[in-house]
């Protein structure tokens, strides 16, 4: 009977071992802990882990092709013009009348070169106005230069008779403050001119221009009358009548 007893408890061992080493064995299997899954469509209340969009509903795609619609630009030719103010015009010069002449405008920019006064009257001209005039050429030698050439220019006969003072003496202001008087006498019978060009240019300061009084020099009536060259003309007006 002992031998029987002490069977019977040693096989109650190995068997307790072997289910204690199984259930060990099958807890060690398995992960310490498993994330829960939830399920594609969580019930409502829960969380949703699902990050694809939503599509939307059939009303939400009206409202949004709506709004498309609607924000669409205007073509170009669709839109309403804006109106531009007008762009003011310059008014257009008028000729000049000087006696019996029409002179053209003055254009802007333009030197007036000559002032003319006679009455009431107050009259500057440039170089384009005093080339409208009717012109003469004299050829004669400048003392002060010491050569000859061809000027051009308006005889002063010409020039008082358009200040309506033909017969009256004439009275020459030069810019350097050279004042003279040349005698109705003197350029009624003679060409003495108001020169503005010299051999076809433009007279420069250096040749006493750019408008200058000159004399036929080989009239003898003019030898010593050094004083009617003036140079760097300005200004012309008739004397008063006594």
């Amino acid at each position: 009977m002992p031998g029987r007893s002490l069977t019977f408890i040693l096989a109650s061992l190995l068997t307790t071992l072997t289910l204690t080493s199984g259930a060990a064995a099958g807890a060690a299997a398995e992960p310490a802990s498993t994330p829960a899954r939830l399920p594609r469509h969580a019930p409502a209340g829960e969380l949703a882990l699902d990050s694809r969009p939503t599509p939307p509903s059939p009303a939400q795609e009206q409202k949004q092709s709506a709004a498309k619609s609607t924000a669409t630009p205007l073509p170009r030719s669709a839109r309403t013009p804006v109106p531009t103010a007008p762009v003011p015009t310059a008014p257009v010069p008028s000729p000049v009348s000087f006696g019996a002449f029409r002179l053209p405008a003055a254009q802007a920019g333009e030197k007036r070169l000559l002032t003319l006064e006679f009455g009431r009257s107050r009259l500057q001209l440039t170089r384009n106005q005093l080339k409208a005039l009717p012109a003469a050429t004299l050829v004669t030698r400048h003392a002060q230069l010491g050569r000859t050439s061809a000027y051009q220019g308006v005889l002063l006969k010409t020039l008082a008779s358009a200040m309506h003072s033909s017969g009256r003496d004439l009275r020459v202001y030069a810019s350097n403050g050279f004042v003279t008087t040349i005698p109705a006498q003197d350029y009624l019978n003679a060409p003495i001119m108001l020169a503005y060009a010299a051999n076809g240019k433009p007279i420069s300061i250096l040749e006493k221009g750019p408008l200058t009084i000159v004399l036929p020099s080989a009239d003898a009536r003019f030898q010593n009358k050094g004083a009617y060259w003036v140079w760097f003309v300005e200004r012309l007006t008739p004397v008063p009548a006594p």
